[in-house]
């Protein structure tokens, strides 16, 4: 097996220079012109709310709540208001790892399976190599987003890392670039491991108490109860539709804790950023380093037409930040998106500018445009409608495939009821509902299924924004009983099998 190791850098990355690089504009006239294009995009991208908090150097330059908090309501967002951050709290696991670094507990090139005995991947060999760093790399050769689909079955944390042997590699071990949530469930077992804490207790009496992160919080109902929080919305059929706390698939997110589980606001948030660019003290500059460092390159191009996010310059993945290299100063961020949210979170630490962009509707790219924006008024740089061109790169939704014209016939619908099993995904149930087939399985899902051709149905994933049709085929063995089925939306693991029992 091909081995790539991207040796981390250990240089002050962290510090603010004596002199740090000013704003290009007057302080007023980089909020006007920033305030404005922020409410146009906004009102572009069709999000109910929003806010952001501006850093300049090193400390809050201005901060605003936009839109409402629902978009059947009137309720202003507020810059206290709590939203779901996503995949922004990826860094936060991985500063948890940073202070066991901190006090000795632990060392980035650890084996995994020194803290967790039970943990395995697919290879013997990669399993026995696997270090603390790599569970936050993005670089394990799984194919992206594996097992996603258990947290919305209602997997638990401990289910997820088990399917994880399950999951054949697409890619070398530390090759190749490859966005999943399912390792930091590993990452945050191994510092529960040294603590003695669950990832919960950790994160908050290890970072938001000493952080004065007073409003931030973890999980669906502290969300709800917050006195102040948005409701997530989803774009479907053309309209802006709400998640409310029936949505069945509320908690997914959650389970993936580790990996995207924070609630906060644009005020704690900069306390947060502020400690990223070591204003703050908390975790020593070397780790801060060790965090913000290339470990996998992610793509991108220095002198291309920005399409899309990546294609504004060379972006490496770190510990749970993306760097991006632009000029005059590299922009460390992450974005997050849940079923509802989109967040990012950015800053350049040799220039102590940072920004945070929270909003309450999934799936868009209006932080990431709201940040680069930001970046171009803090630098003086030439003017960029980020936010049209993102709009516009985005790609189209593809068409409906078209139902075959003369589709053959299905067998008789009792023939494919029954109980089919996934060593992953476990048991799938296929029964006669109202004259057609559903397939429960999980605690959560149920698919109804539409006669497509012969023995395949389709339907659509409850569980994306997107209206695209999914698939199941059944199969017949040589007896003619139909002893397969396959899951389109189950195809990371052994392509979506599932076997009759």
């Amino acid at each position: 097996m091909k081995r790539l190791f991207i040796t981390s850098i250990t240089l002050g990355l962290w510090a603010l220079p004596a002199a740090a690089r000013p704003p290009a504009l007057e302080k007023d006239q980089l909020i006007s012109r920033f305030e404005k294009y922020a409410e146009e995009s906004r009102l572009a991208w069709g999000t109910p709310g929003m806010a952001v908090v501006l850093i300049a150097d090193g400390k809050v330059l201005w901060s605003q709540g936009f839109g409402v908090k629902d978009a059947g309501g009137r309720d202003p967002v507020d810059v206290n208001t709590i939203f779901q951050i996503g995949s922004a709290s990826k860094s936060f696991t991985s500063s948890l790892v940073a202070l066991q670094v901190d006090r000795g507990q632990l060392k980035w090139a650890d084996k995994v399976i020194d803290y967790d005995p039970d943990f395995r991947m697919f290879d013997p060999w990669v399993t026995r190599e696997f270090t603390v760093e790599d569970t936050m790399s993005q670089r394990s050769g799984q194919p992206s987003y594996a097992t996603d689909v258990l947290a919305f079955l209602g997997a638990s944390r401990p289910e997820i890392r088990r399917a994880l042997r399950e999951v054949r590699p697409v890619s070398s071990f530390r090759s190749r670039f490859a966005y999943v949530n399912n390792l930091w469930l590993v990452s945050a077992q191994v510092v529960e491991s040294v603590t003695g804490k669950t990832w919960e207790q950790s994160v908050a009496s290890d970072i938001f108490q000493p952080l004065a992160m007073a409003q931030t919080n973890t999980g669906f109902e502290a969300l709800w109860k917050s006195s102040n929080h948005i409701t997530p919305h989803q774009g479907r059929k053309g309209s802006i539709q709400p998640l409310r706390d029936d949505w069945p698939f509320k908690d997914w997110v959650y389970t993936y804790g580790p990996a995207g589980g924070i609630n906060s606001n644009v005020m704690d948030m900069a306390r947060y950023v502020q400690m990223q660019l070591g204003v703050t003290p908390l975790i020593k500059a070397e780790n801060l380093a060790v965090m913000h460092s290339p470990h996998v390159l992610v793509g991108g191009a220095q002198n291309d037409k920005p399409k899309g996010i990546f294609d504004l310059g060379l972006a490496s993945y770190c510990l749970g930040w993306i760097r991006h290299e632009l000029h005059p100063s590299t922009l460390i961020w992450h974005n997050g998106g849940t079923s509802g949210c989109k967040t990012v979170v950015g800053f350049c630490p040799d220039a102590g500018m940072g920004i945070v962009v929270l909003s309450n509707l999934g799936n868009t790219e209006l932080p990431e445009a709201l940040m680069f924006r930001y970046y171009d008024l803090y630098f003086g740089r030439p003017d960029y409608d980020y936010s049209s061109a993102f709009l516009q790169g985005r790609p189209a939704a593809p068409p409906a495939p078209a139902a075959p014209p003369n589709p053959r016939p299905p067998a008789a619908l009792s023939e494919y009821a029954g109980q089919y099993r996934h060593p992953v995904y476990g048991l799938a149930t296929v029964s006669l509902v109202g004259g057609g087939l559903e397939i429960a399985f999980g605690k959560t899902m149920r698919l109804k299924l539409k006669h497509w051709d012969g023995d395949s149905f389709a339907y659509t994933d409850p569980t994306e924004s997107s209206d695209a049709l999914e698939y199941a085929s059944f199969s017949a063995d040589p007896g003619g009983k139909f002893s397969l089925l396959r899951l389109t939306i189950c195809d990371d693991v052994l392509r979506g099998r599932f076997v009759r029992q």
